[in-house]
């Protein structure tokens, strides 16, 4: 371990100076010392999934027994375009969500709203406005006989949806449906497996799991062409060996169409290992990765476009981390890192994992992870645990994992548990049902070692005092000593973040 040397303010002067010397640029903020400056939040709550086109984001916001249809723009601007009101006369209840797909080329917007009677749904309407929210076609359906599950424009003035149909004894079948220019629906397609998304090639991929009595014991899948309904291809894949858990299944896809599979909790819980799986675009296996676990479960698997990679957020009761794979051959970069640790008893969940969500573009990973804290409620019978929200925690990482900066939000301004995080032109915008945007100042893991959002001689007298140590909060390239290399970062950075 290197010996620490006491340092004095000459010294901090002459650090100082030698900033201008090397020719690092020092950045000032002018009135803002945060490390999140948030630009707008929307005055009105959105329900269901919204959807962008040449930058603004289009979504419904439903009051009462009124859905109306809202053009976002990056600056926040909100501007409605149609709205619809239900009659009393109808008897239904209000309006509960809402799907919106833009169909550019017959300049339409295709909007799904249903609506509920004492949490069921007893009507699932499918509306056609043209760009100045003028009816075009409607199309509903009561009582529903399935559930939406993505819904876009055929390119002709017409629409096809995907969704779920239960038929009893626990079992769904996943439909494709088609509806001409005019809104009449073409009689459905019925194909195997149940529902994993729409690829980038716009096919429609299914699952059916192969079973050998209770266990599990591989997959099959399937492409469709989502426009005929046709197969176009299947791959199948058995497991190591028999399984028992099959719990919240994580799938996603990269721009090559190349699908990812994660079969959570694959041995166990807390899983001894679990595999995660690349098909390719034309269904050949690619690899099979079993991932030692060490304790900890996948969250998320998330795809990164800047290297290529794959991005596992991890959880325990305590902690999240961050596993890195190449998106080609499933072998690991680097080794995994904890990336948030939450303040509380050990033992006990001070998070909602269910809740946390990530998001990354070429330059960053963002975290989002509701945190609380167990209050205990007891009545004459019994005593409970209840998990209570105090905040959001949003951090932003670089591709690596290393902590750049952090934003707090208290349970108040969000209300919700999940808040989904995406970047929008290099801001970053919140989605809980308001939505808001913010843009990123500082960059805690490049100086700013006490988070105050501002890089300045506090950082600096942080790191020297910290020198020769393994402090993590003056650790910034987290190699379990501070040295020279986390001085250069204060220096590197020195001012960013601070006032004038």
């Amino acid at each position: 371990m290197k010996a620490f040397r006491p340092i004095g303010l000459v010294q901090i002067a002459a650090l100082r100076r030698l900033v201008a010397v090397l020719g690092w640029s020092v950045v000032a903020i002018s009135g803002v010392n945060a490390q999140f400056l948030m630009r707008w939040i929307t005055p009105i709550p959105f329900h269901g999934e919204g959807a962008f086109y040449q930058d603004d984001f289009y979504a419904i916001s439903v009051s009462g027994r009124t859905a109306t249809l809202y053009r976002l723009s990056p600056a926040g601007t909100l501007t409605p375009l149609w709205s619809y009101t239900e009659s009393p006369l109808s008897g239904f209840r209000p309006f509960d969500f809402g799907r919106v797909a833009v169909d550019p080329v017959a300049r339409r917007f295709l909007v799904n709203i249903i609506l509920l009677d004492r949490h069921n749904t007893v009507r699932n309407d499918l509306w056609a406005v043209d760009w100045n929210g003028r009816f075009g076609w409607v199309y509903q359906e009561s009582p529903p006989r399935g559930s939406r599950l993505w819904l876009t424009s055929d390119g002709q003035g017409g629409a096809i949806e995907v969704g779920n149909r239960y038929i009893g004894n626990g079992r769904y079948l996943t439909y494709i449906r088609h509806f001409d220019a005019q809104g009449m629906p073409i009689p459905d397609q019925y194909v195997d497996g149940d529902f994993v998304g729409i690829d980038p090639l716009n096919r429609l991929v299914t699952i059916s799991t192969l079973r050998q009595n209770d266990y599990t014991v591989g997959y099959r899948y399937y492409w469709y062409d989502v426009f005929t309904g046709q197969l176009v291809q299947s791959a199948e894949w058995r497991t190591p060996a028999p399984f028992l858990y099959y719990d919240s299944p994580i799938f996603l896809f990269d721009p090559a169409g190349n699908l990812y599979h994660y079969p959570a909790f694959v041995y166990g819980y807390p899983p001894e290992y679990s595999t995660l799986l690349s098909i390719s675009a034309n269904g050949q296996i690619r690899w099979a990765s079993n991932l030692l676990a060490e304790g900890r479960v996948v969250l998320n698997v998330h795809y990164a476009p800047a290297d290529d990679s794959l991005i596992l957020t991890e959880y325990t009761s305590n902690d999240f981390w961050f596993r890195k794979l190449s998106a080609q051959n499933g072998q690991p970069i680097g080794t995994p890192r904890r990336i948030y640790q939450a303040s509380g008893t050990p033992g006990y969940e001070h998070y909602d994992y269910f809740a946390a969500d990530v998001a990354s573009d070429l330059h960053a990973f963002y975290l989002v992870v509701p945190e609380g804290h167990i209050e205990t409620r007891c009545n004459p019978e019994q005593c409970e645990d209840y998990w209570i929200m105090d905040q959001q925690v949003v951090l932003r990482m670089s591709l690596e994992g290393e902590l750049r900066a952090e934003l707090i939000l208290p349970a108040s301004t969000t209300e919700h548990r999940h808040v989904r995080p995406q970047i929008v032109e290099r801001d970053l915008w919140l989605f809980w049902g308001k939505i808001s945007s913010y843009r990123v100042l500082a960059v805690r893991a490049d100086g700013d070692g006490n988070g105050d959002g501002c890089v300045d001689d506090h950082d600096l007298l942080g790191v020297l005092w910290a020198f020769g140590s393994n402090n993590p909060n003056w650790d910034f390239n987290r190699d379990n000593v501070v040295d020279d290399a986390d001085l250069l970062r204060v220096l590197a950075h020195f001012g960013l973040g601070c006032s004038p």
